[in-house]
């Protein structure tokens, strides 16, 4: 018997709640050398957490929306995919006041009984307007999927640079 994909689909949105909008592509060709900043780059420690709920599905990719709150209180969006039977990826954006946080995340998770557990790591991939530098590396994203519901929290923790 084969399970419905939404649960599973579901738990990856909860993964990726924690930030992401798409990362932007690059012109290609020659790397340029960056030029100096005037500005200072600042570290915070990005502690979220957020409550999201469904808005679309769409084969093994799922939509979701809700709000963070924590470092960034603010809504955000949500895009993710199945890859495996036990594997994910996720983009997302967060909209905080004076622009929007983009990334990714990659995780894991396990289903049982009508809960499940996701477990990875994130990636700030940029930003717009004051959050136009943010990056991030190695951030910890884990939560939990209610599967009668499909209601998601999530966590991320790590730093972020802006």
């Amino acid at each position: 018997m084969h399970r419905n994909p939404l649960p599973v689909l579901a738990l990856f949105a909860c993964a990726a709640s924690m930030i992401m909008p798409a990362p932007s592509v690059g012109s290609g060709g020659a790397r340029r050398t960056p030029k100096p900043s005037a500005r200072a780059t600042r570290t915070l420690l990005l502690e979220e957490s957020a409550r999201l709920h469904l808005v679309s599905t769409h084969g093994l990719s799922i939509k979701d929306r809700g709000t963070a709150s924590g470092t960034f209180d603010c809504p955000l969006m949500l895009d993710i995919k199945a890859r495996t039977a036990v594997t994910g990826s996720a983009t997302f954006t967060a909209r905080p006041h004076g622009g929007t946080i983009s990334g990714r995340a990659h995780v894991r998770y396990s289903l049982g009984g009508t809960s499940g557990h996701f477990e990875g790591s994130a990636t700030i991939t940029g930003g717009t307007g004051s959050f136009a530098r943010a990056s991030g590396k190695g951030l910890r994203i884990e939560g939990t999927i209610n599967l009668n519901n499909y209601s998601l929290t999530t966590q991320l923790s790590g730093e972020i640079h802006l």
